[in-house]
């Protein structure tokens, strides 16, 4: 890895151990975000590609919203991050929410640019991961990784924010590290180079999480509004209007 990788992988770690970002919430407030997951677009593609018995990982699983939800359906899912006092709390929130979370769900503390400790996935994913890598060649690195951590033809679907959509210089507070930017476009075509065939895309308003990220709480109501019509716009609307853009694809 290069100095600005160390670099962005540090800036990472101090966000979350600064309280600026992915403070883990009282386990009411998490259960309410994860009963909510299933009207968040890149959850419902995903989980449209997870079958019963299928081993799945998420790569950079901040709050893993996703991999919880795919836990308590009964999958088997190992969540990373390289983040350990996050990983440590979400541990805390596994063992008080219990169930099918605490015996399906496995977080590590982990590096996924390092060679990968989990292998023979079905699926991997990632939901606001992959932009926060500057470098082409971290992101070719990174994309190896998940070539290395899934089977054959094992699937791997990607969420980035739409930096695109001017909505962000309004709302967002930006206390995350600098993020590179993708169109869907670029996105599917960067996945495709990366040896992955690309089976679907689409385009997701905010997820569960997202009032972390506003200027100021006011805003949570408007957006939610706007997030529960959100899946009823036509797709060019959709693609206007989009926080985060979304693609699933096939390892090649």
């Amino acid at each position: 890895m290069t100095n600005a990788t160390h670099v962005q992988s540090a800036d990472w770690v101090r966000t979350i151990e600064s309280g600026e970002g992915y403070v883990v919430p009282q386990p009411e407030m998490f259960r309410q975000m994860l009963r909510s997951m299933p009207a968040y677009g890149f959850y419902r593609a995903l989980s449209r590609h997870v079958r019963d018995g299928d081993t799945v990982a998420e790569a950079g699983c901040g709050w893993a919203t996703s991999s919880f939800v795919l836990a308590e359906r009964g999958i088997h899912v190992t969540a990373i991050d390289i983040a350990e006092q996050l990983i440590t709390g979400l541990r805390g929130l596994q063992s008080r929410l219990g169930g099918k979370i605490a015996s399906h769900l496995h977080l590590i503390a982990g590096d996924i640019l390092k060679a990968p400790t989990v292998t023979g996935c079905d699926v991997v994913f990632s939901d606001g991961t992959y932009e926060h890598f500057h470098e082409t060649e971290t992101r070719k690195l990174f994309l190896q990784n998940m070539h290395l951590m899934l089977r054959e033809n094992g699937i791997h679907a990607v969420s980035v924010p739409n930096l695109c959509n001017p909505m962000f210089r309004f709302v967002a507070d930006f206390k995350m590290p600098t993020m590179h930017t993708f169109t869907l476009r670029s996105l599917a075509a960067e996945l495709e180079a990366g040896g992955f065939t690309v089976l679907e895309t689409g385009y997701s308003f905010v997820n569960p999480g997202f009032s972390q990220w506003l200027k100021s709480p006011w805003m949570r109501y408007p957006m939610q509004l706007f997030a529960a019509a959100f899946p009823y716009f036509p797709r060019f609307l959709q693609h206007v209007c989009a926080v985060h853009i979304w693609c699933v694809t096939r390892k090649t």
